[in-house]
């Protein structure tokens, strides 16, 4: 449904207009009504409208102006214009404006619904041909964001970028919430962003001035529960040239948020900090690997996978040095079959959690044990 707006300053005008037709029948449904111009500029501040009826003579603000200082705003709409005789100056201006049509008043029924049915001809295909261009939009997005673009096409995308300052802001989100966010997007204008499907979850990226960040945080924090979504924000720069290092940024960080499990954070900012190195001291772990220590291998493991989490270490990283320490354990308490060496790899490689590779971890030397009593048995 195309969603109207009418302005007048007779009510009566406003009431003969809802009930004179079935707008819905057309395909269009009244969601707002307005007595004066300054009402209508506040409804299109707050809603996305399609098509403005409007009546030209109006105390303070006429409807002209009215027109014209909403699309002075950028507000993007068709829109008609209702008078109680006929001006030419008002048509003139009108049509000028952009006007599909000047009806007189009283509103015959039949000439509304004809402009109607042209109006929503026109929308029709401008969502065509809004559709194409966001599918174009999205990939141009995208691949600059993945450093992917010739310059030809950077330059044609960054040209559309106001010069303020910026943030990538990804958001990640059941499926469901999808229509939520979308309705969000359209409302604020927003164009650059494209999405990834992830089973019943999408992945959003966004492209933000910095000053709107909030405002849509907050519009997820009140509409979306809690264990449904995480927002990871990148750095805030000016430098359009530093967005695609800022949404990498980002997307690292969403990765650490996911793989340490914090479930009290929902939403978290990038920081660019120099993460120390974390190395484990094999020659110790080795010893009590000999010693058959394993109360004191599990400790070890634990200790180490503490370490790893509180230096902010990337899941890559961290699953490399599982790999070490396996090949430790593999080597020094018990030789696993090809199989089962198989499988113990392949559960690492595909930890998602950090509890997941310390929980493995303790696993393994538990099953050793196992293995140990029941051969001395």
């Amino acid at each position: 449904m195309y969603q109207v707006l009418l302005v007048d300053d007779e009510y009566m005008i406003l009431n003969g207009l809802k009930k004179i037709i079935d707008w819905k029948s057309l395909g269009f449904q009244i969601v707002a009504t307005a007595e004066n111009a300054k009402e209508g500029l506040s409804v299109l501040e707050q809603q996305r409208i399609d098509l403005v009826v409007t009546d030209v003579t109006m105390p303070e603000i006429n409807g002209l102006e009215f027109i014209e200082a909403a699309q002075k705003e950028h507000h993007n709409f068709e829109f008609m214009i209702l008078s109680g005789y006929q001006e030419f100056d008002y048509l003139k201006g009108g049509m000028q404006l952009g006007a599909v049509n000047y009806l007189m008043k009283p509103v015959n029924k039949f000439e509304l619904i004809e402009s109607l049915k042209k109006i929503k001809t026109r929308l029709d295909q401008q969502n065509e041909q809004k559709n194409q261009q966001e599918i174009y939009q999205e990939l141009l997005f995208s691949q600059w964001l993945n450093e992917e673009l010739d310059e030809a096409s950077e330059e044609e995308i960054i040209g559309q970028i106001s010069e303020k300052q910026h943030r990538i802001v990804l958001i990640q989100l059941s499926r469901i919430h999808d229509p939520l966010i979308n309705t969000w997007l359209k409302e604020h204008q927003q164009i650059f962003y494209y999405q990834r499907n992830y089973g019943d979850r999408i992945l959003i990226t966004l492209l933000l001035e910095a000053d709107e960040v909030d405002g849509f945080c907050c519009f997820v924090q009140e509409n979306i529960p809690d264990q449904e979504w995480l927002i990871s924000i990148g750095e805030e720069t000016d430098s359009l040239d530093k967005i695609p290092e800022t949404f990498q940024q980002a997307k690292d960080n969403l990765q650490l948020h996911q793989f340490y499990g914090d479930k009290d954070e929902h939403v978290f900012y990038a920081i660019q900090a120099t993460i120390k190195e974390q190395t484990i001291d094999f020659s110790s772990f080795r010893r009590v690997l000999q010693n058959k220590r394993l109360d004191d291998a599990q400790k070890m493991i634990t200790d180490f996978f503490e370490q790893f989490q509180l230096a902010a270490m990337m899941p890559e990283d961290i699953r490399y040095s599982s790999f070490l320490l396996f090949m430790e354990i593999q080597r020094e308490l018990i030789d696993l079959e090809d199989e089962e060496y198989l499988q113990g790899i392949e559960k690492i490689h595909q930890a998602k959690r950090c509890k997941n590779s310390t929980s493995y971890f303790c696993r393994s030397s538990k099953s050793t044990r196992d293995r140990k009593n029941t051969v001395a048995m």
